[in-house]
């Protein structure tokens, strides 16, 4: 029995450091891929703060949409989604969420852009509603994945 016991933790073990060295260096979020450890690759897709902020770097010039993500209660589908123009460093953009639906969610699951490397920035907040009643009325939304759906050239419409 004591036996056991010991294989049995060894196992765990194994596979505790296992999943530690996997997710360590990448995240998966809908079809986007993010490295986390190396600031050269510009990412499209991230999770918000405890205070609701995200922020996307490393980033080419270009018109981008980007989309937020929150599920409320393990099935109420919340999205928001604003175009941006990047010709430099975007700060204070705000993606205010607002109750969506199963198609509109499998379209942000499903959404891939492939991102040019360059010097630009975007940072911002993902605000939704607060519980009926309370104030304020819109606060930060902890968790919500934050996601570049849309890119184009600087000419062209996102």
């Amino acid at each position: 029995m004591l036996r056991s016991n010991y294989t049995e933790i060894a196992f765990l073990a194994a596979l505790i450091t296992l999943c530690f060295s996997v997710n360590a260096t990448s995240m998966a979020v809908g079809n986007a891929t993010l490295m986390e450890n190396d600031t050269n690759i510009a990412t499209n897709g991230i999770t918000s703060d405890r205070n609701g902020t995200f922020s996307f770097t490393n980033l080419s010039a270009g018109n981008y949409t980007l989309t937020a993500y929150k599920c409320i209660l393990g099935a109420m589908h919340f999205l928001g989604n604003s175009p941006i123009s990047v010709s430099g460093n975007v700060e204070n953009v705000t993606l205010k969420l607002s109750r969506s639906n199963d198609t509109c969610f499998s379209e942000f699951q499903n959404a891939t852009v492939n991102l040019t490397r360059g010097n630009c920035s975007i940072s911002g907040t993902v605000l939704g509603s607060n519980r009926p009643g309370a104030e304020p009325a819109e606060i930060p939304y902890e968790d919500a994945q934050v996601k570049i759906t849309r890119i184009s050239s600087m000419g062209e419409k996102a």
